[in-house]
């Protein structure tokens, strides 16, 4: 039996699926990218980690002098025993905050671990391989402005693009059932027989009739059904617009970081 798509229903069916199967794809796509960019904010923390390790440890060892010093300035009655109380004190917090530090780094990297499936040992030498003391360059935090196709390439985004599409298919394809049906019907049938050396063929074919089911008395339901699919067409709108402002609203964030970062940078290098 096929059906002739006067109206395009099965024609707006098919489209409509080919959108939902589009934005499956990107669903995918967008655990990948939601995993490398967890994966890069992990390396970036963990790093952020380690040089602050690093500036405790020598703060530490420099408080740590400090203190011996004024042990010896008194004994030898040139510093008062409060003074030399006070140096111990801040040596003693300067060593609890190094420790703390080093704990923070310890748990940032089984994060990572945790994120990449990667055996610690070989994320550790992997990670020591590719230090390095440069600082990160001026231009990387010099975005002035970024091209609306940031937004349309996410794949949250093309997602909810493509659900669009396939409601607005759906809209079609339900106002379509509210029309009349044409199908064309046939049979094909082959047989042989064979007795005492003589084969009777029996094969047949026949093509017809050509039905026409015309949608009369239903009670409303079609018109319910296209009622229905618009309500989901302009949901799928108002989700689709709703996303699109969130990310505009993370890109915004982001630049602000960025310029925040880039404001706070000779700050923090010289304190």
């Amino acid at each position: 039996s096929w059906e002739i798509d006067v109206f395009g229903a099965n024609a707006a069916t098919k489209a409509a699926a080919d959108q939902r199967l589009a934005g499956a794809q990107a669903l995918w796509h967008e655990a990948r990218v939601s995993v490398a960019a967890e994966v890069a904010l992990q390396t970036s923390s963990l790093r952020t980690c380690l040089q602050q390790r690093n500036v405790a440890e020598r703060d530490a060892q420099s408080r740590s002098e400090t203190s011996r010093l004024s042990a010896l300035s008194e004994r030898a009655g040139f510093t008062a025993p409060a003074t030399a109380a006070l140096a111990r004190a801040s040596a003693a917090e300067a060593a609890a905050r190094a420790s703390q530090q080093r704990m923070q780094c310890d748990v940032e990297l089984k994060t990572l671990v945790a994120l990449t499936g990667w055996e610690e040992p070989a994320l550790r030498a992997r990670l020591a391989a590719s230090v390095t003391a440069q600082p990160a360059p001026d231009s990387l935090f010099a975005i002035a402005a970024l091209p609306a196709q940031v937004l349309a390439q996410r794949p949250d985004v093309y997602n909810a693009e493509r659900e669009v599409a396939a409601a607005s298919a759906d809209v079609g394809s339900a106002q379509a059932q509210r029309y009349p049906r044409l199908a064309l019907s046939g049979s094909v049938g082959a047989g042989w027989v064979r007795t005492g050396g003589v084969t009777t063929d029996l094969s047949t074919w026949t093509i017809g009739p050509l039905a026409l089911s015309v949608p009369l008395f239903d009670g409303g339901r079609r018109a319910a059904q296209v009622d229905a699919a618009q309500a989901r067409y302009d949901e799928a709108a108002a989700l689709y617009r709703a996303r699109v402002r969130q990310a505009v609203s993370e890109v915004e964030q982001a630049l602000v970081r960025l310029q925040s970062t880039a404001e706070r940078n000779t700050s923090a290098r010289i304190a």
